[in-house]
């Protein structure tokens, strides 16, 4: 679990970094930057949501 933590963590640190140099790129060279800051959320959601899907963390609920 603390793996993926730190995955979360880094693609978040990640993504400060692309969105900052998203602000400073100049218009012609935005393009690739904004790709990675695009990728890199989409990690960030894949992770969190295999947390949140994990199957010992269905166990235990209200119905469980």
């Amino acid at each position: 679990m603390s793996d993926i933590k730190s995955k979360i963590f880094n693609e978040l640190e990640r993504t400060a970094v692309l969105e900052k140099q998203v602000e400073k790129a100049s218009p012609l060279n935005i393009k690739a930057p904004a790709i990675a800051l695009a990728k890199s959320q989409r990690k960030v959601i894949a992770m969190l949501c295999s947390v949140v899907f994990e199957p010992e963390h269905q166990k235990g609920g209200a119905n469980g």
